[in-house]
């Protein structure tokens, strides 16, 4: 028998929060690079602005406000992570999009591996493309398979 994510097998665990912890305000950062963040390219608050990795420094393209299942950016909590209109395949791109309370733009952090799973299509993680520390390395969607391009702590 093995699981194939069908609607019989999947479960929402009632009031449980996107965020690991009570805190709202966060960054993303790599499990094997803790000293990479999630970065808006070039710190950008534009619809379509890339999401990117890159060193900590701490300013405000690096900071992400967890609201239910939103992950929001901090500098315009009007901003969220978004996925484009259908597209779940693997590679898709995650930019910054206005907030419009739609599933592409939902994400729950599982704790237990430390992956942040699309909402809608709860088979697809939050990935660094080919699991690089390098500084613009994109942020995209991939099958949750536990590598170490998936694995995120958010502190």
């Amino acid at each position: 028998m093995y699981c194939a994510v069908t609607a019989d097998q999947q479960w929402l665990f009632d009031g449980t929060r996107t965020s690991p912890t009570s805190d709202q305000i966060h960054t993303i950062r790599p499990a094997y690079a803790t000293d990479k963040c999630f970065h808006t390219k070039e710190g950008s608050t534009d619809n379509g602005a890339n999401v990117e990795l890159w060193d900590c420094l701490g300013t405000a393209a690096q900071k992400w406000y967890f609201s239910s299942t939103y992950i929001k950016f901090n500098g315009d909590h009007d901003k969220c992570l978004t996925l484009p209109v259908g597209e779940y395949t693997n590679g898709t791109n995650i930019f910054l999009e206005d907030c419009n309370g739609g599933y592409r733009q939902q994400w729950v952090y599982d704790g237990f591996n430390k992956s942040i799973r699309s909402v809608r299509s709860p088979d697809k993680c939050i990935h660094i493309k080919e699991g690089s520390s390098a500084n613009g390395a994109n942020v995209e969607l991939w099958n949750c398979m536990g590598t170490r391009g998936q694995q995120f702590e958010v502190k």
